[in-house]
C-alpha cells in the first residue's frame, strides 16, 4: 500500500507541472492573492473587503424584485456567483493568513464587526440561500480552527510534515482523521509530491488534506475521480 502512496504522491507531482504549463489559469490566481495581500493586512479587513462586497450584493438586489427576476438575467446572475466567491477565496485567504488567536480577533474584537452584521442581515432579505451557505462555511472553518493545533513534539524535522493548511496535526502514535490513513503514509505522500523548485509543502498538504477527507481510506484513493483531482490541484495552486 505504501508502494501505491507514493505513486498517488507523484500524480499530483505530475498534475501540478500540467498547471504550471498552462498561461490562463495562474496570472488570475496571482493577481487575486496580491490583491488579497494589498487590502487584508490584518484580520479586522477581512471585515472591511466582505462590507464592500456586500455592499456591491445589496446595490444590485434593488434592480429586481426577487432573487428569480435576477436569476434570469445571466449578466447579473453571474455578478452575484463571482461576488460570493471573491468572498469565501477572501475568507480562505485569511484563515490561512492569520493564525487562531488573530482570527478569534475578528468575531468579537473589531470595531467594524457590527457594521458586517447589519449589510450580512441586509443581505439576507434577498440572497438567503447565498447567504446560508457562506455562514455556514465560516462556521465549519470556525469550528475547525477551534479542534486543530495538535503541536509537533517529534525529535527531528524530518519526524513530520508541516501543514499550513491542514485541519488537524497528528503525533506518531495517533492516526490521521481518526483511523485512516496511517502517519507513515502520509509522509510517502507528502516525500513524493514535494519537489524543491517545483511544488510546495503548501500545495501538497492542501492536497493531501482534501484527499483525507474525500476518501477516509487509503485503498479508496487508488480509485481517485480524475476530474474531481484537477479541479482541486487548481484550488490548492
Amino acid at each position: 500500500m505504501k508502494e501505491l502512496i507514493k505513486i498517488l504522491g507523484a500524480l499530483f507531482l505530475f498534475m501540478t507541472i500540467l498547471f504550471s504549463c498552462g498561461e490562463d489559469e495562474k496570472p488570475d490566481k496571482d493577481k487575486k492573492k496580491d490583491k488579497f495581500k494589498k487590502e487584508i493586512k490584518d484580520p479586522c479587513d477581512i471585515l472591511d473587503y466582505s462590507i464592500k462586497i456586500f455592499e456591491d450584493l445589496n446595490d444590485l438586489a434593488d434592480h429586481y424584485d426577487d432573487i428569480d427576476d435576477l436569476e434570469d438575467d445571466k449578466k447579473d446572475k453571474k455578478k452575484v456567483d463571482d461576488y460570493f466567491d471573491d468572498l469565501e477565496e477572501a475568507w480562505k485567504y485569511a484563515f490561512k493568513e492569520f493564525d487562531n488567536e488573530e482570527m478569534e480577533e475578528v468575531f468579537g474584537g473589531c470595531d467594524n464587526e457590527d457594521e458586517m452584521e447589519e449589510w450580512v442581515d441586509e443581505a439576507e432579505y434577498f440572497f438567503e440561500e447565498r447567504c446560508e451557505e457562506f455562514l455556514d462555511f465560516i462556521s465549519e472553518k470556525m469550528i475547525n480552527m477551534q479542534e486543530e493545533s495538535y503541536d509537533y513534539e517529534g525529535e527531528t524535522e524530518e519526524d513530520y510534515y508541516e501543514a499550513e493548511s491542514a485541519e488537524e496535526y497528528y503525533s506518531d502514535e495517533e492516526v490521521a482523521y481518526d483511523g485512516g490513513w496511517p502517519e507513515d503514509e502520509q509522509r510517502a505522500f507528502m516525500e513524493n509530491c514535494v519537489i524543491e523548485g517545483v511544488t510546495t509543502v503548501d500545495y501538497c498538504s492542501c492536497m493531501l488534506e482534501k484527499v483525507l477527507k474525500r476518501y477516509p481510506e487509503p485503498e479508496d484513493a487508488l480509485n481517485m475521480d480524475m476530474e474531481w483531482m484537477m479541479k482541486e490541484a487548481q484550488d490548492c495552486l
